[in-house]
């Protein structure tokens, strides 16, 4: 009985096999890292040259030191130039295109798709990181980097081990991908919050982005003249989806709540890359929602098969399935109630808009804060913030 109560549950919430999403993800990362060497090498002669405005030349080490002493004070690769022969430059411009050639044949290569091959790859960015200065420390570097990390984790160790039965490693490594996307995920949403910026409390964040980002497209102007309402209903969108529905759905074990959030996080960042603000990080985040999927979304099963699931179905199963949906409904609606009642949602069926505005100030979330780390340890609130 225990067995076919545990089999009627994990039909009911579908939880099915990540070899599909797995290999979606490696392949994902593989070609964002040959973006983002491609990217390095065509800028090599105007930031890092001779001639550039951070001269690599200028971070040899002026002594002598030992080649591991100089490995643990800053990983890279750069060091090995001069028993190689080659200037800084040149050495530079060889870690990126061994990275794009390495990483294309990842790409078209399944069998490229290897822990050592992406190790490889980590290891040659990290060296372009290390001397990079602040043209390569934004976030996104940071990001592909322990998203590259990760993948070395995650990918099959299979060039020392060719004939090994295992191709894949257990499963746990690929929840720290889905762990990463939602800790980037949701960091962004709070942050948006978290700095205090009028523009996310009054709504009209998304307005002003269209006005002022680098590089906006032909549709971002568009966007840009859609009513000041809607604009702002898609402001309550971003930041719902980056602090609800996350929480919520992320580690869900129902599959289709799983299945949401990855469809709304898509949506989003299709959003950003439509609009103008296309960066490593939008692709990166692409590849990392990649882990809220399953083998079951991608493989349709036959009508043959489902004809005798249907027959072959107990009423335990049915008992399950109908609570898994009721589960789900549940979720949908609070969702929905949070975010009417968080900000304030109303229907103008006059005007034919709808109005948001929210119901919280910068200042009442840090006595908010305040007070839940009081309770937490007993200590006195810090005036700065404000009485709690």
């Amino acid at each position: 009985p225990k067995q076919s109560d545990t089999s009627s549950l994990q039909q009911a919430s579908n939880m099915g096999e990540i070899k599909t999403p797995r290999k979606w993800f490696l392949s994902s990362i593989a070609l964002i890292y040959a973006c983002a060497f491609a990217s390095v090498y065509v800028q090599i002669p105007g930031l890092y040259g001779d001639e550039g405005i951070l001269p690599v030349r200028l971070q040899m080490p002026k002594m002598q030191r030992p080649l591991l002493e100089q490995l643990q004070a800053s990983p890279s690769l750069l060091w090995l130039g001069p028993s190689l022969g080659l200037e800084p430059q040149q050495v530079l411009e060889l870690i990126c295109l061994l990275g794009v050639l390495l990483s294309l044949g990842a790409v078209l290569l399944g069998t490229l798709r290897d822990s050592l091959t992406y190790l490889c790859l980590w290891a040659l960015y990290l060296s372009l990181y290390n001397v990079g200065g602040d043209f390569l420390h934004s976030e996104w570097d940071v990001l592909l980097l322990e998203a590259g990390f990760l993948a070395v984790l995650v990918a099959p160790l299979g060039l020392l081990r060719s004939h090994s039965r295992h191709a894949f490693h257990d499963s746990l490594t690929f929840w720290m991908i889905r762990w990463l996307f939602f800790r980037l995920t949701f960091s962004t949403g709070v942050s948006k919050l978290a700095t205090g910026d009028p523009a996310w409390y009054d709504l009209s964040a998304l307005s002003h982005h269209l006005e002022d980002q680098m590089s906006p497209t032909l549709l971002a102007w568009y966007v840009h003249q859609l009513p000041e309402w809607l604009l702002k209903l898609g402001a309550v969108v971003m930041l719902h989806s980056g602090i609800c529905i996350p929480l919520l759905t992320f580690f869900a074990p129902i599959r289709r709540l799983r299945l949401f959030g990855f469809y709304v996080q898509l949506f989003l960042q299709l959003f950003h890359i439509l609009t103008g603000n296309c960066s490593l990080l939008n692709l990166l985040s692409i590849a990392l929602s990649f882990s809220l999927l399953d083998d079951d979304h991608f493989n349709t099963p036959s009508k043959k098969r489902k004809g005798q699931e249907k027959k072959t179905r107990s009423w335990l199963q049915t008992l399950a399935s109908g609570f898994v949906l009721l589960v789900e409904l549940a979720v949908y609606a609070f969702i929905l109630y949070s975010a009417i009642t968080l900000y304030q949602l109303q229907i103008d069926w006059e005007q034919k808009r709808v109005s948001a505005k929210t119901d919280f100030s910068h200042g009442r979330l840090l006595r908010l804060s305040c007070t839940s780390r009081n309770s937490l340890s007993g200590s006195v609130c810090c005036r700065s913030h404000g009485k709690p």
